[in-house]
């Protein structure tokens, strides 16, 4: 207690000070309209900031939470939307009639700049996956399963000289293939498409389907160069990809549920 009173005789001056600059302040925003709004104003966008950064820091360490949600939502709606397209039995939206299954994944390692690139994922046999299935983002086509772990898993990538994909031309189904000329990773090379064909700048390219890797009409890419040379077969074309291998965070697998009694059939008839 004596300590206490010591101090405040010691400071009485400043603490007297102190008191009547906070009687003053009072006293100027309660009897004057211009400086109490501009204090309150003031008040508040200093507490906006602090607001707004303790937000985005916060909006920060929960995105990568909000992210997987909506790709497993995305996974959930892509699932539905082929549960009720033509190429299923719409009879009955039970899980067995369904021919395609979306199982998203996180990409964790990425190339696009080599030769051949590759991807890896955060799911492996665990969850499913295995080799030869295909791989897409929410723009289009990525490649398809090279190896599995038990929760990890390799993916060729599109831009990989082993991939080449079953095409198609949007507008008149015209069949054709796809592959990646080991240049540049936002375009490859539209294959076998005969000089009779018409195909202009604009055009889209999609999975044709004839294969199990991918359903049909997974966008490929956009024609943005075509030359017909009378002296060759085929058209030279040039197709910008859909997807931008720069920047994959998150893809789907693509399980199709068929796949196996068709390749088992084909094999058989193959054998005869």
């Amino acid at each position: 207690m004596n300590q206490l009173l010591a101090f405040i005789f010691k400071f009485r001056f400043f603490i007297v000070f102190l008191a009547l600059e906070l009687i003053c302040m009072w006293l100027i925003f309660t009897q004057n309209t211009y400086q109490r709004y501009a204090f309150l104003s003031s008040s508040n966008a200093l507490a906006g900031n602090v607001f707004s950064v303790s937000d985005n820091i916060s909006g920060y360490f929960h995105l990568t939470a909000e992210n997987q949600t909506l790709v497993k939502e995305n996974a959930r709606l892509r699932n539905l939307l082929w549960s009720l397209s033509p190429n299923v039995n719409t009879d009955s939206l039970r899980t067995d009639s369904l021919e395609y299954e979306f199982i998203p994944a996180k990409v964790v390692n990425n190339s696009f700049l080599q030769s051949n690139n590759y991807l890896t994922i955060n799911k492996g046999r665990k969850h499913g996956l295995k080799p030869g299935m295909g791989v897409i983002s929410t723009l289009g086509v990525v490649g398809k399963i090279k190896a599995c772990s038990e929760n990890f898993s390799t993916v060729y990538s599109l831009l990989h000289s082993n991939i080449m994909v079953s095409s198609q031309l949007k507008k008149s189904k015209t069949l054709c293939t796809t592959k990646w000329e080991g240049t540049d990773y936002t375009e490859a090379s539209l294959l076998y498409i005969s000089r009779h064909v018409e195909i202009s700048q604009g055009d889209t390219v999609v999975s044709s389907g004839s294969n199990a890797v991918f359903p049909e009409n997974i966008l490929i890419g956009v024609v943005n160069k075509v030359d017909n040379n009378e002296s060759e077969s085929f058209q030279n074309i040039q197709l910008k990809l859909a997807t931008d291998f720069s920047n994959l965070s998150y893809v789907y697998v693509i399980n199709n549920f068929s796949r196996a009694e068709k390749d088992s059939l084909e094999s058989a008839s193959t054998n005869d």
